[in-house]
């Protein structure tokens, strides 16, 4: 047996539910086109408007005398019995959706959409249901926000609720496939556009506040702590010119000295200074995702050297240090969890991280101090996550020793010093819900009927 070479094209058999109904339909002469197989299932478009009936008979005089005040014309499947027991059919102000739906339950009897003005009745079983009924395929694209385990979960979570015969998810392409009956996969595909929703997007604004006072009292008695002596005698041609200080003088002639003269002084002096600093940023993240800002800046730090004699050079040459860069400065990991009533919880991670005063073999001591800590929040509150006060009292004193211990008196033989710094350092957050979650949105219900008795289409 030899092939041609050539690939058969790919058969698509008719979907039989489709292809049973239009062989009726064709044996009846009032439909004779191919379009039926490849057309999507129709839906019933009754008039609008509210009716009132009080009827009495049998299901297909009730059928035709409700479908036809709505508009719509009714066939009946070849096995549908025509004596049956009447049937009492009294509802008032119902539109057509309700008063067909209605009469479907009364007569055990369900209606299958052949265009948008004609319906097929039968009597309600599952081999009916089967026979009858349009099975399709359909398509939910996954939005770019989803990741794909995220859209298996929602997809799996769609299957077992709604009972769906098959789902297939294309990751390559980010579609998701739904084949089921008509009901059933209009059902799943908004059911998986429901819960593929954006998340809350949440806004938080970070300020680093820093605030700085220094003071400086000096107060007391300035004394002179050393002088001259110079020889203002003309022995030996000395020739000494003043300029202008105070000199007390002893001796004469040849020896004649002077002692120089200073002058004490009493003072008291008053400095201060204050400084603030604020530092503003904003992250926008989404919730449950983590977020990190970094303010600061990159240090290398040699982490493998080596030192020695190698005796080739194609040895030494491959022989370089290693070198790793660490993150100086603030680093902030914010990860959002948004509540009901606007609250959010922050998982906040704060790390800063400073050169140190010391190394060890050439490598420099790094500083670090963390904070983790979760808190939760208002939308727009304030919280202080972090702070770190520092504060520095000195006070030092010197004057002449034994006067300046005197009672009393002392206090004018000493001088004082008195300072002071205070140092203030905070980390202040405020989320902000930029988006609100999905459940804050009221979800439409998604009315599919009975597991037996799935809804028309309409």
């Amino acid at each position: 047996m030899q092939g041609s070479g050539l690939a058969k094209p790919l058969q698509v058999e008719p979907d039989p539910a489709i292809e049973t109904i239009e062989s009726q339909l064709r044996a009846e002469g009032i439909v004779d086109t191919p379009e039926l197989v490849t057309a999507p299932p129709p839906r019933l478009t009754p008039k609008p408007g509210k009716q009132d009936f009080d009827l009495r008979g049998e299901p297909r005089t009730l059928f035709e005398q409700v479908a036809g005040a709505y508009g719509i014309q009714v066939l009946f499947d070849g096995s549908y019995q025509a004596s049956v027991p009447a049937v009492r059919f009294r509802v008032s102000d119902v539109t057509g959706p309700e008063a067909l739906r209605t009469l479907e339950a009364a007569t055990d009897s369900f209606l299958v959409a052949v265009s948008e003005q004609v319906a097929l009745v039968a009597r309600d079983s599952a081999q009916k249901r089967t026979e009858l009924t349009p099975v399709v395929s359909m398509t939910a694209p996954i939005p770019e926000r989803l990741s794909i385990q995220e859209a298996q979960e929602i997809s799996t979570v769609v299957q077992q609720t709604l009972e769906i015969r098959r789902i297939v998810l294309d990751s390559a392409k980010r579609v998701v496939y739904f084949r089921d009956s008509a009901q059933k996969a209009l059902a799943a595909r908004q059911m998986f556009a429901n819960l593929s929703r954006g998340r809350a997007q949440v806004e938080v604004e970070v300020e680093f506040l820093s605030v700085g006072r220094t003071s400086s009292l000096n107060y007391g008695l300035s004394l002179p702590n050393s002088t001259s002596i110079v020889n203002f005698g003309t022995a030996l041609g000395n020739v000494v010119k003043t300029t202008g200080g105070a000199f007390a003088t002893f001796g004469g002639g040849a020896t004649l000295l002077g002692l120089g003269i200073t002058e004490a002084r009493v003072f008291a002096t008053l400095t201060k200074s204050s400084s603030d600093r604020s530092l503003r940023s904003e992250m926008v993240m989404l919730d449950g995702q983590p977020a990190s800002l970094h303010i600061g800046d990159r240090y290398p730090i040699i982490t493998n050297s080596y030192s020695g004699v190698v005796g080739n050079a194609p040895a030494a040459q491959s022989l370089f240090p290693s070198i790793q860069f660490v993150d100086l400065g603030l680093v902030i990991k914010i990860t959002p969890a948004v509540h009901e009533n606007s609250e959010v919880t922050l998982d906040v991670s704060v790390e800063s991280r400073t050169l140190g005063s010391r190394s060890a073999n050439g490598i420099p001591e790094i500083a670090s101090r963390q904070y983790q800590g979760k808190v939760r929040l208002q939308d727009g509150q304030w919280a202080v996550i972090a702070g770190l006060i520092s504060t520095q009292d000195a006070e030092s004193s010197t004057g002449i020793a034994g006067l300046s211990g005197l009672p009393g008196i002392g206090g004018w033989f000493t001088h004082r010093t008195h300072d002071k710094n205070l140092d203030e350092t905070w980390i202040v957050l405020k989320p902000r819900l930029v988006s609100l979650p999905p459940w804050e949105t009221i979800t439409p219900p998604i009315w599919t009927g009975t597991e037996t008795r799935p809804l028309t289409t309409y």
